[in-house]
């Protein structure tokens, strides 16, 4: 297992914000396994001969760079999760209402595309795990304390 991988493992999922990851995602949509797909609209969800949610299609995903939630969660060594919703903006481009969320399975090979990613959310894990480690310390070491004076 690559460390990459360990790593995703060990932090379980990541969510990302932004546009960035979108056409790399388009890019290797024929590679996906699409749960579920579902416009906001309903009109649009009852008519996808008129409204396709084509996600291979980058004008489908077309918004403003905040208005794109991405969200991966480890699966299993051959294969991620990628949890994502789209919101419309305004012409500030802020989130109004949301316009589709989609659920698909990608092959791990997609991983080092979230590498920078990962390793943000792995050191973040690694610095919390040591605060639990000084808190935890210092807890024994107070009680130890109390002991040696209270004797």
């Amino acid at each position: 297992m690559r460390k990459i991988d360990k790593k995703f493992k060990i932090i379980k999922s990541i969510t990302c914000v932004g546009w960035g990851l979108v056409p790399k995602l388009v890019a290797i949509m024929d590679s996906a396994n699409i749960r579920e797909k579902e416009w906001s609209d309903q009109f649009q969800q009852n008519h996808p001969d008129m409204y396709p949610l084509d996600l291979s299609n980058i004008k489908t995903w077309s918004t403003y760079e905040d208005c794109v939630g991405l969200t991966f969660t480890f699966i299993n060594s051959k294969s991620i999760e990628c949890q994502a919703t789209v919101y419309n903006g305004d012409w500030l481009g802020e989130r109004t209402d949301r316009r589709f969320t989609a659920t698909f399975y990608l092959p791990s090979s997609f991983l080092p595309e979230l590498k920078r990613e990962i390793e943000y959310a792995f050191d973040n894990y690694c610095k919390n795990e040591y605060e639990d480690h000084l808190r935890k310390q210092k807890s024994d070491w107070i009680n130890k304390f109390k002991k040696t004076v209270l004797a």
